[in-house]
């Protein structure tokens, strides 16, 4: 996990802000599992990221500077959702706005295995369900996808 950290930030930290968008490689951190299974900290991705940021600032390379606040705030909209997710769990069964309390939420066991499946029809759905069935990780940005 700390290897994981420390070729991130020495790697494509740099370029996020650039790279992060495209889903054809591995272009974001990959600190999703390490963080999930309590492998590393918040507190210490923050902390190592941005005593890069000041070498950077040292050495110059004040372009990481949008790159290292893109990051964080990625980091921090993780940590609002985990949030969320342990305050409020009924959210994983409805909406938290109170005004979509009637949407009429269509539930079909048979939608919901196939889209588990990745056999919805979208083949980007598709392609990111099977991707985390094989090798446990998603990108993030198929993974807001995939969730929409």
């Amino acid at each position: 996990a700390d290897r994981a950290l420390e070729s991130f930030i020495n790697g494509s930290l740099m370029e996020y802000a650039t790279n992060r968008q495209k889903v054809d490689s591995a272009t974001t951190s990959l600190l999703s599992p390490h963080l999930h299974y309590g492998e590393l900290s918040v507190r210490k991705i923050f902390h190592n990221v941005r005593m890069k940021q000041v070498l950077w600032v040292k050495e110059g390379k004040v372009e990481a500077e949008v790159s290292v606040n893109l990051f964080l705030r990625s980091i921090g909209f993780r940590e609002y959702s985990r949030y969320l997710s342990f305050n409020f769990p009924f959210t994983h069964e409805r909406s938290l706005l109170s005004n979509l309390k009637f949407f009429p939420w269509r539930v079909d066991e048979s939608y919901f295995k196939a889209w588990r499946q990745g056999r919805t029809g979208y083949p980007l759905v598709d392609a990111g369900m099977r991707e985390l069935w094989a090798t446990g990780w998603m990108h993030n940005q198929i993974r807001v996808i995939v969730s929409s």
